[in-house]
Protein backbone atom coordinates (compact mmCIF):
# COMPACT_ATOMS: atom_id res chain seq x y z
CA UNK A 1 0.00 0.00 0.00
CA UNK A 2 2.57 2.42 0.47
CA UNK A 3 4.84 1.71 -2.83
CA UNK A 4 0.91 3.06 -3.88
CA UNK A 5 0.81 6.28 -1.81
CA UNK A 6 4.38 6.62 -3.33
CA UNK A 7 3.51 6.09 -6.68
CA UNK A 8 0.97 8.94 -6.26
CA UNK A 9 2.73 11.51 -4.88
CA UNK A 10 5.39 11.15 -7.53
CA UNK A 11 2.95 11.56 -9.82
CA UNK A 12 1.48 14.65 -8.53
CA UNK A 13 5.08 16.18 -7.62
CA UNK A 14 5.86 15.74 -11.85
CA UNK A 15 2.41 16.98 -12.39
CA UNK A 16 2.93 20.21 -10.87
CA UNK A 17 6.48 20.19 -12.06
CA UNK A 18 5.52 19.96 -15.83
CA UNK A 19 2.13 21.88 -15.60
CA UNK A 20 3.46 25.50 -15.40
CA UNK A 21 6.28 24.68 -18.05
CA UNK A 22 4.36 22.59 -20.71
CA UNK A 23 0.41 24.11 -20.23
CA UNK A 24 -0.30 22.89 -23.69
CA UNK A 25 0.22 19.35 -23.19
CA UNK A 26 -1.23 18.12 -19.63
CA UNK A 27 0.19 15.00 -19.95
CA UNK A 28 -2.09 14.24 -22.62
CA UNK A 29 -1.14 10.99 -24.65
CA UNK A 30 -2.09 12.43 -27.93
CA UNK A 31 0.77 15.39 -27.47
CA UNK A 32 2.69 12.38 -26.18
CA UNK A 33 2.35 10.59 -29.21
CA UNK A 34 3.34 13.98 -31.53
CA UNK A 35 6.09 14.79 -29.39
CA UNK A 36 7.67 11.37 -29.71
CA UNK A 37 7.11 10.95 -33.50
CA UNK A 38 8.52 14.35 -34.23
CA UNK A 39 11.86 12.93 -32.79
CA UNK A 40 11.85 10.23 -35.37
CA UNK A 41 11.49 11.51 -39.01
CA UNK A 42 11.48 7.72 -40.30
CA UNK A 43 8.07 6.94 -37.92
CA UNK A 44 7.98 4.58 -35.54
CA UNK A 45 6.97 1.00 -34.96
CA UNK A 46 3.03 0.47 -33.47
CA UNK A 47 4.86 -1.59 -30.98
CA UNK A 48 7.39 0.38 -30.10
CA UNK A 49 5.17 3.87 -29.96
CA UNK A 50 3.38 1.28 -27.50
CA UNK A 51 6.12 0.54 -25.07
CA UNK A 52 7.51 3.81 -24.83
CA UNK A 53 4.05 5.52 -24.16
CA UNK A 54 2.90 2.63 -21.64
CA UNK A 55 -0.64 2.04 -23.66
CA UNK A 56 -1.60 -0.52 -25.53
CA UNK A 57 -0.63 -1.26 -29.22
CA UNK A 58 -4.54 -0.99 -29.85
CA UNK A 59 -4.93 2.35 -28.30
CA UNK A 60 -2.22 3.82 -30.43
CA UNK A 61 -3.63 2.29 -33.11
CA UNK A 62 -6.97 4.24 -32.08
CA UNK A 63 -4.94 7.98 -32.31
CA UNK A 64 -3.55 7.09 -35.29
CA UNK A 65 -6.23 6.36 -36.92
CA UNK A 66 -8.44 9.39 -35.65
CA UNK A 67 -5.75 12.13 -36.75
CA UNK A 68 -3.94 9.84 -39.90
CA UNK A 69 -4.56 12.23 -42.65
CA UNK A 70 -3.80 15.28 -40.52
CA UNK A 71 -1.13 14.83 -38.20
CA UNK A 72 0.27 11.74 -38.44
CA UNK A 73 0.33 8.64 -40.90
CA UNK A 74 1.14 5.15 -41.45
CA UNK A 75 4.09 3.72 -43.77
CA UNK A 76 5.29 0.35 -44.64
CA UNK A 77 8.86 -0.33 -43.23
CA UNK A 78 11.75 0.02 -45.80
CA UNK A 79 13.48 -3.01 -43.97
CA UNK A 80 10.53 -5.29 -43.13
CA UNK A 81 7.13 -5.02 -45.12
CA UNK A 82 5.32 -7.01 -42.22
CA UNK A 83 6.38 -4.21 -40.32
CA UNK A 84 3.94 -0.24 -39.79
CA UNK A 85 5.09 2.95 -38.59
CA UNK A 86 3.54 5.69 -37.72
CA UNK A 87 4.93 8.88 -39.08
CA UNK A 88 3.94 12.51 -38.32
CA UNK A 89 3.39 14.99 -41.15
CA UNK A 90 4.46 18.59 -41.72
CA UNK A 91 0.58 19.52 -40.46
CA UNK A 92 1.69 17.45 -37.01
CA UNK A 93 5.11 18.40 -36.59
CA UNK A 94 3.69 22.24 -36.57
CA UNK A 95 1.40 20.65 -34.10
CA UNK A 96 4.15 19.46 -31.82
CA UNK A 97 6.79 21.89 -31.59
CA UNK A 98 4.73 24.55 -29.35
CA UNK A 99 3.74 21.41 -27.22
CA UNK A 100 6.97 19.32 -26.79
CA UNK A 101 9.53 20.30 -24.26
CA UNK A 102 12.59 21.06 -25.44
CA UNK A 103 14.86 18.15 -26.36
CA UNK A 104 18.32 20.53 -25.98
CA UNK A 105 21.28 19.33 -24.32
CA UNK A 106 21.48 22.84 -22.36
CA UNK A 107 20.58 23.79 -18.82
CA UNK A 108 16.96 22.09 -17.90
CA UNK A 109 16.36 25.66 -15.82
CA UNK A 110 14.76 28.56 -17.22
Amino acid sequence: MRAIFRLVAAYDALHHFLAPRWPSAALDGRVNLLCVLSQEPRGVAVSDLSDRLLVTRQNVSAVARSRERKLVRRVVDKEDRRVRRIAITDGGAASATPSCPSTSTGSATS
